[in-house]
């Protein structure tokens, strides 16, 4: 089956879903194709005979995938780092502004997500196209990834295309882990969710642990 890389925003849904690598030529698509392939199957000769062609680097598909944001989709943290070293554009976005990083706090990559805070890229400044950097990882539950990007600086109350802070998505899909690493940071319980205090709103409709979890915090 052809392998397939889609994010779709709506409001504060997020799933892997869509945006298509796949190619039948050696044109961008199929270039791109091969090479998520090639990563996917572990295979070594081919990924390096691609790297090794000349502007494969710079190479964007026709969703406007670059080779290194399907290495981070697929949080591959030495090919991230090589292709960094070939000067790949770390800031080149798709057509949802998103770059590699936003894509490896979407998906959980914390290798790639740690690669890309040290080697190019400032979490404190990024957006992803209004989604938030830090919004992605919280409603996923991605942790580690939080934890990377609350410690490099991204904002924890960047409020998404959606109106919603990182803490306000990591309640309302249930992650109490997410939520404690944005409130142990300074992340606000009382941020108001359409005019209601998000703590009041654990109180009556959480679960035993998130309530339990903002009963600390609370003051």
């Amino acid at each position: 089956m052809k392998s397939k890389l889609v994010i779709t925003i709506v409001g504060t849904i997020l799933a892997v879903v869509g945006h298509s690598f796949a190619g039948t030529s050696e044109d961008a698509d199929g270039a791109i194709s091969s090479f998520f392939d090639a990563i996917e199957q572990d295979d070594q000769t081919r990924i390096d005979a691609l790297l090794a062609k000349p502007g494969f680097v710079s190479l964007v598909d026709s969703s406007g995938h670059s080779p290194l944001i399907v290495a981070a989709y697929l949080d591959e943290g030495a090919i991230v780092e090589r292709l960094l070293s070939m000067h790949a554009d770390a800031d080149h976005r798709d057509p949802n502004g998103w770059n590699a990083l936003c894509f490896a706090a979407a998906r959980g990559a914390s290798e790639c997500t740690k690669t890309l805070v040290e080697k190019s890229q400032d979490p404190s400044s990024e957006t992803c196209g209004g989604a938030g950097l830090l919004n992605l990882a919280a409603s996923f539950g991605h942790d580690d990834v939080l934890k990377e990007l609350v410690s490099s600086g991204a904002d924890i109350e960047f409020t998404n295309n959606a109106g919603a802070t990182p803490l306000v998505l990591a309640v309302l899909k249930r992650h109490v882990t997410a939520a404690e690493v944005l409130l142990k940071a300074g992340a606000d319980p009382h941020v108001k969710v359409n005019g209601n205090d998000l703590s009041e709103i654990v109180k009556k409709g959480g679960s035993a642990d998130m309530i339990a979890l903002f009963q600390r915090f609370d003051s």
